[in-house]
């Protein structure tokens, strides 16, 4: 009967302390990456059921009845109760009731009640239980031919339209409002129009909470603004634009502009087009309207559906031969045939990955804004950025590897595959998990920039200090 084969142990002193050293370091963790890449566009919340066109409100005696006052008081707090909406009471009047019939022949009686709530719109409640009660703000009931909000609480919308404006955190001396529609979750969308500057849409959630979107945010949406003139908006864009284009410092005499959307981070997208020969860039926003970043649309291919108003062939071919200039100057000598623009790192250092067309293997760059010469982590580094190469194929790098292991006397094993698991900031080295070709559990090397291995251990050494060995072949 054969012997299981083993991996011979690797000698106790020299583990021990690259052991020691993993585990008083904290080096298993990603180096951070605040990539500008990951922002996304902010949902879209343009989905809202539009109100029916508004016709002209009937004349309606809004005269408040006492006797229906008091009976409204004292029966509306049951009717609410149902009505599955954040109200806290402050009046309530007596509409009517009207009489039907169930599916069974049953009389059914549907009373209808005015509520004031403290801080929110009023409601129209429709009260039939042992049915839940139905329920209609005092904007949605402006066109309909016999019911009105009268309550004083309820008489001023545009008051409470202003109290929106404030709760979504916008200036606003408001001129108009309509309501727009609302969504089967009770989220409703009005929009505002501003005396002297361009308005917006509110949306104003179920939980009582506003939130703004810009008019031009929503054009070609089913919740396009219509008291803001396209002008105005179109004007008032450019101007956001114009600042934003100067303060990135940019060359670019403006051709044409494009609002791509609100971003997660609170922030805009804007596109401008140039002047200049095959130039155009994606502008990015804070929250607060200052520039984020400036991304030309040679880089913007993956970032927000990229570029529309700009031809970025030319201009992609002229960022390649910048890039194999910047990453020779860096020490990695590829003539760059594609590249990935990813985004930018907390210290504002590019983060492209690079295809090279003199070598299989590529890399990820973070390059300097400065054009200083950068560093080029191979497609296994990479992990320390939390990223993965999608151009080359990291077994372009399991060579270097399979070299570093022969040179430390471990030449059986041909690396098969690879995984960063952390890295030594201080020595500027990286930990590296490998899987060898005969099946038996691989090692964990400690490399240099060189790929070069310091100093390796096993994975059930590597595990007892913390860095847990993934790789199939090395997981028992």
């Amino acid at each position: 009967m054969l012997a299981a084969k083993r991996r011979p142990q690797v000698g106790r002193s020299r583990n021990a302390s690259l052991q020691k050293r993993i585990q008083e370091t904290s080096v298993i963790r990603p180096l951070g990456l605040a990539l500008l890449a990951a922002f996304t566009l902010a949902a879209a919340p343009f989905a809202a059921q539009a109100a029916a066109p508004a016709t002209p409100a009937p004349k309606i005696d809004l005269k408040i009845d006492p006797d229906a006052h008091a009976t409204g008081k004292k029966e509306a707090p049951e009717a609410l109760k149902t009505a599955g909406i954040p109200c806290t009471l402050t009046d309530a009047y007596y509409i009517g009731s009207s009489d039907s019939k169930d599916d069974k022949g049953a009389k059914v009686t549907q009373k209808l009640y005015e509520v004031a709530c403290q801080g929110a719109v009023g409601q129209i409640l429709t009260y039939a239980p042992p049915a839940a009660t139905k329920h209609f703000d005092c904007f949605q009931v402006l066109g309909t031919p016999n019911i009105r909000c009268r309550l004083p609480g309820n008489s001023d919308l545009k008051a409470v339209v202003s109290g929106f404006v404030t709760a979504a955190g916008k200036t606003c001396t408001v001129s108009d409002y309509r309501y727009v529609g609302g969504t089967p979750a009770g989220d409703s969308y009005y929009e505002v129009g501003c005396a002297g500057t361009v308005g917006f849409i509110i949306k104003h959630t179920a939980a009582n909470e506003s939130v703004a979107t810009d008019c031009a945010i929503a054009v070609g949406t089913n919740l396009e603004c219509k008291l803001t003139s396209a002008e105005a908006i179109k004007a008032a864009d450019r101007a956001t634009i114009d600042k934003l284009a100067a303060a990135s410092g940019k060359t670019c005499t403006i051709k044409d502009t494009r609002t791509i959307g609100k971003l997660s981070n609170g922030g805009s997208a804007y596109e401008i087009a140039c002047n200049e020969a095959n130039t155009g860039f994606v502008l990015l926003s804070k929250a607060d309207g200052s520039l984020e970043h400036a991304v030309p649309c040679a880089d913007a291919e993956s970032l927000l559906g990229g570029c529309k108003l700009t031809d970025a062939t030319v201009a992609q071919t002229q960022e390649a031969a910048t890039y194999t200039k910047l990453v020779k100057a860096s020490g990695f000598n590829c003539d760059v045939a594609k590249y990935r623009y990813i985004g930018l790192d907390s210290k504002k250092n590019e983060v492209v990955e690079l295809a090279c067309g003199n070598r299989p293997d590529g890399g990820i760059a973070l390059l300097p804004s400065d054009n200083s010469a950068g560093v080029v982590l191979d497609c296994v580094k990479a992990g320390s950025l939390g990223q993965s190469c999608k151009l080359s194929d990291p077994a372009q790098v399991y060579g270097r590897y399979t070299q570093a292991l022969a040179a430390k006397g471990k030449g059986t094993c041909k690396v098969t595959g690879a995984h960063w698991l952390g890295r030594f900031e201080q020595n500027h080295t990286d930990l590296v998990e490998t899987a060898c070709s005969d099946g038996l559990p691989g090692w964990v090397m400690e490399v240099d920039a060189h790929d070069n291995a310091v100093d390796l251990m096993s994975c059930g050494q590597a595990k007892a200090a913390g860095a847990k060995c993934t790789l199939p072949g090395n997981v028992k």
